[in-house]
């Protein structure tokens, strides 16, 4: 039905109000609509007739004009002409001139010329130019008895002024027409949009937008209240009589569909009855029936069979979520009502239960007069997914949250700090030297540390700060709140002094210290993930400068970071590639002068840097575990060249080879094994030195002990290299194999100096001796150091003063000279060496 015929209510009347002028939006020109092709076409017919009506009109215009100017010529030649005709028979010149400008006079006339049959031409012309003329010829006649021609009258008229009359015509009326076939199509237009077209767009969408779980709605059209009926009601009608047949169809499925799950879910209460409580309830008077099982799970004999008696008894954290659910069921807002929720029992305890139901009977209006449901006791599996829960968010040995937990409780805490405005602290925790306590006491008194750290570092912070265990010896404080730099800087102290107090573990007293890098929110990062990332960063840094401490983060150290990735990367493509070199820096015997040995000493060559030092990528390399294929790949050239060298110069010439930490714990497999490949490569062992640092020995590690013993078994010889820098403790001298002692360059450089360089230097040599071993000096760079060093008693030397590290040819050539009988001297050093790297820089692979 129309708008007409069906009712209105307030606010269907204004909506309609609202959508009163909404067909004059721009969809009515929308493009390809019927409005734009009708208007098109009125536009297209308006203007073929326009075109038609003004050229007939402009035509006839035109002829009258012309009309004019010919009746104009048709009064001169009467008034005129006889007159002209007698002074031209009298010949008189004067009169025939005057007679021509008074007819030159005349509007639209622009020269006048008069040929008479004697010959004679008199002419009178205008000065204005003229584009478009036409000429009139009048004959000169006079009358003797006969007719006798006199001459000619030529009169040349402008026409072009008609001619511009036209074209003013023309656009005046194009323009006028054009204008008025416009508005009067843009009229007929919206006149069709109003009465038809907005129409067909508001059936349109209301069939588009048409569902069968909405059928109350009836289609009405904005018309106003016609006293007949038009083809738009007659469609309005059509439809609304199949929405009222379709909506009794569809109320009838319903009802079915309602009765059968009324149906299905008696038989289901009737099948849980045995585990489930039930309840059947009157919204009305509120009276619910309460099932014996219902009661026995909430340990009651007798209830008062009322609504109140279930919600009275929810727990009040659960209350407000539970019934805005129940409301929005009875509400017709979902199809089921369902909630886990705790109840109290009849001895005050909670229990956890699973309610669930759906009203099954309404009264036409909607509104809910029964409902029936369920309560089953789901407190066991509660206890259950807590466990599983705790288990994946907690650390297990400490019961701190874990790296999962952590990474939530951090992006929470930097979403409040952001809402807030506040500041947001991260310190990250890593113990020094735990490693040492785990190897020596065991993994037991490990854990039982890491329990006593965390009980600590809990002590330590307030209530509202998170200590999480990110795993090993990792650990991670969040400050929340307005805290100030020199706040943190006394909790960071604090952390580093309650760590560092004695563990009494098992009987003995235990030291530990711990590192922590600090991070903030918004300074560092603005995420998560950043903050974890610079507080580790900064971590790091503070243990290379000493440990124990705590540091701030820095652009740096992100920089840093960054580079030290790069470079680990373009590691890899250098092994690849082929873009490392090894060079050999010859070490001589102070006593003769002659080359004994030679240090394999590596160099990388990269494509776009150039030569990059060993300091500037041995350290990055035993970060990233890299060193381990770099070193590998060290020991394989240099037992090829060793191989090649022995057999020429014999089995008396000697190579070291710098042996990385890591490298020497990575010793693991048979294939890795170092032994097995020399054996492989079928060199003697004797002929390989071995050189590590002085810490690597301090740390006692067990493993490492004994693959120093199968080397030196095997054979090969075992030196300390950089000799007396790191440590002071000459202990570990006594109980590991170790050959020879490398004197470092710092005191080689002090010699003859006024420091105590030399005493350092001549302890040294004396311990050395003392205990049977070799003693080697490096960076010897000036003939006084070398003979310093010889006074001293000291046995191999090597440095720029004998021969800087030259490729293997260079070496080569140098051992020919001398197996041939050269002096020592001989040693070519205008060959090329190795590339200028400034003495200083760590030279050998791998310095721990």
């Amino acid at each position: 039905m129309s708008d007409s015929d069906s009712p209105r209510d307030d606010k269907g009347t204004e909506r309609a109000g609202n959508r009163r002028w909404a067909w004059l939006v721009p969809q009515t020109f929308a493009y390809s609509s019927m409005n734009v092709r009708l208007l098109k076409q009125i536009l297209l017919m308006s203007a073929l007739f326009t075109l038609a009506a003004t050229f007939v009109q402009l035509y006839t215009d035109y002829l009258e004009d012309l009309e004019v100017l010919d009746q104009r010529v048709a009064d001169i030649e009467r008034s005129q002409v006889p007159a002209l005709s007698l002074a031209v028979w009298q010949l008189d010149s004067h009169l025939i001139e005057t007679q021509l400008k008074s007819i030159e006079s005349l509007p639209d006339v622009r020269s006048v010329e008069v040929q008479t049959a004697y010959g004679d031409r008199f002419l009178v012309s205008s000065q204005e130019a003229a584009d478009e003329i036409r000429v009139y010829t009048l004959e000169l006649n006079a009358e003797r008895g006969r007719r006798i021609n006199l001459g000619v009258l030529h009169i040349s008229v402008d026409i072009g002024v008609i001619n511009a009359r036209v074209k003013k015509r023309l656009l005046v009326m194009l323009t006028t027409e054009g204008v008025r076939t416009f508005f009067v199509s843009l009229g007929i237009l919206l006149l069709v949009q109003f009465i038809l077209t907005r129409h067909l767009r508001d059936i349109a969408t209301y069939l588009r937008d048409f569902r069968t779980d909405d059928l109350a709605k009836p289609l009405v059209l904005d018309r106003r209240r016609r006293m007949t009926r038009d083809e738009l009601d007659v469609v309005v009608e059509a439809f609304n009589g199949m929405r009222g047949r379709l909506h009794d169809e569809v109320e009838a499925l319903e009802q079915v569909k309602r009765e059968l799950e009324v149906s299905e879910e008696a038989h289901r209460l009737a099948l849980d009855a045995t585990q489930d409580g039930l309840w059947d309830w009157d919204v009305d008077t509120g009276r619910v029936n309460y099932s014996p099982a219902w009661l026995t799970i909430l340990g009651e004999k007798f209830v008062r069979p009322q609504y109140r008696t279930w919600e009275s008894r929810i727990h009040d954290d659960d209350r407000e979520q539970v019934l805005a659910g129940l409301r929005r069921h009875l509400e017709g807002g979902t199809e089921a009502w369902s909630a886990e929720h705790r109840l109290r029992k009849n001895d005050g305890s909670w229990i956890w239960v699973l309610g669930s139901g759906r009203v099954v009977k309404r009264d036409p209006s909607g509104r809910p007069l029964r409902m029936v449901g369920t309560m089953r006791d789901i407190s066991q599996n509660k206890q259950k997914e807590e466990v599983v829960w705790h288990q994946a968010n907690y650390d297990s040995l400490t019961g701190l949250p874990n790296r999962t937990l952590f990474h939530s409780l951090l992006g929470r805490e930097v979403n409040f700090a952001l809402r807030e405005g506040n500041m947001l602290w991260v310190l990250f925790l890593d113990l020094d030297g735990f490693k040492e306590i785990n190897d020596v006491l065991g993994h037991q008194s490990g854990d039982a540390l890491l329990i006593k750290v965390a009980q600590r570092l809990t002590r330590s912070v307030r209530q509202c700060d998170v200590v999480a265990r990110l795993g090993g010896d990792e650990f991670v404080v969040i400050l929340a709140g307005t805290l100030n730099s020199a706040m943190v800087d006394r909790i960071a102290k604090k952390l580093i002094d309650v760590v560092g107090e004695a563990y009494d573990l098992d009987g003995h007293d235990v030291f530990v210290t711990t590192s922590i890098g600090i991070a903030n929110y918004p300074n560092d990062a603005d995420n998560a993930g950043d903050l974890i990332k610079f507080a580790d960063q900064s971590m790091y840094e503070a243990k290379k400068q000493g440990k124990n401490r705590f540091h701030y983060f820095t652009p740096a150290l992100e920089a840093a970071s960054v580079l030290r990735m790069q470079i680990s990367s373009d590691l890899r493509k250098g092994l690849r590639g082929d873009e490392f070199g090894l060079y050999f820096q010859p070490v001589i015997d102070l006593a003769d002068g002659t080359v004994c040995k030679a240090e394999a000493l590596l160099r990388w060559f990269h494509p776009e840097k150039g030569e990059i030092s060993p300091a500037g990528f041995v350290p990055i390399a035993e970060e990233t575990g890299v060193i381990v294929e770099i070193g590998n790949w060290v020991f394989e050239r240099a037992l090829e060249q060793l191989r090649a060298w022995r057999t020429r110069f014999g089995e008396g010439f000697q190579l070291s080879v710098n042996l990385s930490p890591l490298q020497l714990r990575a010793q693991g497999s048979v294939k890795g094994d170092w032994l097995y490949r020399v054996e492989a490569s079928r060199t003697a062992a004797q002929s390989l030195i071995i050189e590590i640092t002085e810490g690597l020995l301090i740390e006692k590690e067990t493993a490492v002990a004994e693959r120093l013993r199968r080397c030196r078994d095997a054979g090969a010889k075992i030196a300390i290299d950089d000799f007396g820098t790191g440590y002071s403790s000459l202990a570990y001298l006594k109980h590991f194999p170790v050959d020879a002692l490398k004197i470092d360059k710092a005191f080689v450089e002090g010699l003859g100096g006024s420091g105590g360089d030399g005493a350092i230097t001549a302890a040294i040599v004396d311990v050395a001796q003392r205990l049977g071993l070799q003693t080697v000096a490096e960076g010897v760079e000036r003939a006084e150091q070398a003979e310093w060093l010889t006074a001293l008693g000291c046995d191999l030397a090597q440095g720029f003063h004998f021969a800087p590290p030259l490729d293997a040819e260079a070496v080569r050539a140098a051992l020919e000279a001398q197996c041939d009988g050269s002096a020592p001297a001989a040693i070519d050093l205008t060959a090329p060496p190795a590339p200028t790297t400034p003495a200083g820089d760590a030279m050998e692979l791998g310095r721990g």
